[in-house]
């Protein structure tokens, strides 16, 4: 399809692709890029605030001496629900046992 452009079209054409913000694209299109960026962004300061959770519960009871069974820790790392994961952390520092952690 594109080999009947000339050279100088072609080279023209990859230009306007490389651009992080093409000068053809609308308004309203950089704005939905935009929106999506940002929606990307705090998707991935959730999932980090999630994450140091994860790991907070785990050095808690790691550093109180508990030792987390497998099932624990499963459940532990698949939890996704952050005010479910900070009532655990601090569940974690007076627990008889991780398995505590859930009741």
């Amino acid at each position: 399809m594109l080999a009947g452009l000339g050279e100088a079209a072609l080279e023209q054409l990859e230009g306007l692709m490389s651009v992080d913000t093409p000068e053809w694209q609308s308004e309203f299109a950089r704005t939905i890029a935009a929106r999506g960026r940002e929606e990307g962004r705090e998707e991935g300061r959730e999932e980090g605030r999630e994450e140091a959770l994860v790991q907070s519960i785990l050095s808690v009871l790691n550093a109180r001496g508990l030792t987390v069974p497998d099932s624990a820790r499963e459940r532990i790392e698949n939890c996704r629900d952050v005010p479910t994961l900070e009532t655990w952390v601090e569940r974690a520092v007076t627990v008889g046992g991780p398995e505590d952690l859930f009741t």
